[in-house]
């Protein structure tokens, strides 16, 4: 299904903008970028590679093949994990190897200052003081930082998004949720009656959705690009 990209000026952009007040965010990919964390499972896994396809593995081939799981509607990892018939355990993800994006800081002070921001992730616990870390957490109101490990729950599970909306006292119409994933994101948030937006960069900008309710209000290539329409 086409992209939609909406410019400030939009009559859609404009009625979003009005009942919006709050927006609330998934991490990896969105805030972070994971790249270097998959590069590290690579590094690990290049030998064992290299025997299993009988040839030397480049990371580019190995990237090629994360694509193509998340196209055949697999998360990257497992499906890297199957295509090499590896049976050893995936080392842990590095979380150290995360890199804020660049233009998040710019796009999260901006949208602050016209809406309350949040967090909802599938993510280790701990996440407020990774956020915190990253010197993000300033621009989001810590009551409404939701992560699945810290809380119980997690994406697509309703009950993640129900807790978090009513932590910030906000009804699901008046609410945003921006991230890369169409299911977790997009369709899960949707059935609430929240509206959505796609962040297409990384393994997941590879997935086509499979109908309209996998299917974005709001589609950007980064934040600063979300900041320009709503701010």
């Amino acid at each position: 299904m086409q992209k939609k990209i909406l410019t400030y000026g939009d009559p859609a952009a404009e009625k979003l903008r009005e009942s919006l007040k709050w927006i609330f965010f998934d991490v990896g990919s969105t805030f972070v970028s994971e790249k270097e964390c998959h590069r590290e499972r690579y590094i690990y896994f290049r030998d064992y590679l290299d025997e299993k396809a009988g040839h030397p593995v480049s990371y580019e081939e190995f990237e090629e093949v994360m694509y193509e799981g998340v196209r055949k509607g697999f998360n990257p990892v497992p499906y890297f994990k199957h295509y090499y018939r590896i049976k050893e355990p995936i080392p842990t993800y590095r979380m150290d190897l995360e890199k804020v994006f660049p233009e998040v800081p710019g796009a999260l002070e901006r949208l602050s200052g016209k809406y309350r921001l949040g967090v909802i992730a599938n993510q280790r616990p701990g996440l407020p003081e990774r956020l915190e870390s990253y010197g993000l957490l300033k621009y989001l109101v810590p009551e409404a930082v939701f992560g699945s490990q810290d809380v119980g729950t997690e994406k697509p599970d309703p009950e993640i998004f129900r807790a978090a909306l009513a932590a910030a006292g906000c009804r699901p119409e008046e609410a945003l949720m921006v991230g890369d994933h169409a299911i977790n994101d997009v369709k899960a948030a949707g059935a609430l009656g929240i509206k959505t937006c796609r962040l297409y960069r990384e393994y997941f900008s590879a997935y086509e959705p499979k109908d309209e309710s996998e299917t974005e209000d709001l589609s950007v290539e980064n934040l600063a690009e979300l900041a320009d329409i709503l701010c």
